[in-house]
């Protein structure tokens, strides 16, 4: 959780005390305006760190603003786990290798291999074909089980990501509510 340090809301308000719902208007504006910021800065994070493209990552996220009744504002990201070719993967003679992580690096899928299959849009299936790896659960030729990779929120919720998050966030938040009080007095003033 980030907040805004008490001795720089208490000047805010110090200095809006005159203008209605002065403070209430500078917290929400600069907390909105962090967080979208911040949404910005959480898909650089991933996508640095993860084989994702911050488009992927976009997709999944959603934000809930401030208002001057309820200064708190949340990113959320809604995913399910994602299908391996989502990610980096490589065939080579010993099979199938996959990498979710930048840092981590490929990783062997043993007993994997690649399919192109039709992708079924709710009534039937359509003529787009898309990569997909699977692995069989016997040595029978079916059932099938997808490989999977990671959820986007899992990725979000890696510590590398949070901590630079928060330091990004601590930063902004300070700057950006000076900003909208010297905003506000700027318009007010008359």
């Amino acid at each position: 959780m980030v907040e805004i340090s008490h001795s720089n809301l208490g000047e805010a308000a110090e200095y809006l005390a005159g203008i209605k719902n002065g403070i209430g208007k500078a917290t929400s504006r600069a907390i909105n305006h962090t967080t979208s910021k911040a949404k910005t800065q959480m898909k650089r994070y991933v996508s640095k760190g993860y084989y994702i493209k911050q488009g992927d990552v976009e997709k999944t996220l959603d934000i809930k603003k401030a208002n001057w009744n309820n200064p708190f504002s949340t990113i959320i990201s809604k995913s399910p786990v994602l299908p391996l070719s989502k990610f980096k993967i490589s065939v080579g003679t010993e099979g199938i290798r996959a990498a979710v992580s930048k840092i981590e690096g490929y990783k062997l899928r043993k007993g994997a291999f690649i399919s192109n299959v039709k992708e079924f849009n709710g009534s039937g299936y359509s003529e787009n074909k898309s990569i997909r790896i699977f692995r069989r659960k016997t040595r029978k030729r079916l059932p099938l089980q997808l490989q999977h990779g990671a959820s986007i929120p899992g990725m979000i919720g890696n510590d590398n990501v949070i901590v630079a998050l928060n330091k990004f966030i601590g930063r902004e938040i300070n700057i950006r509510l000076s900003h909208e009080v010297n905003y506000l007095l700027g318009r007010y003033k008359k």
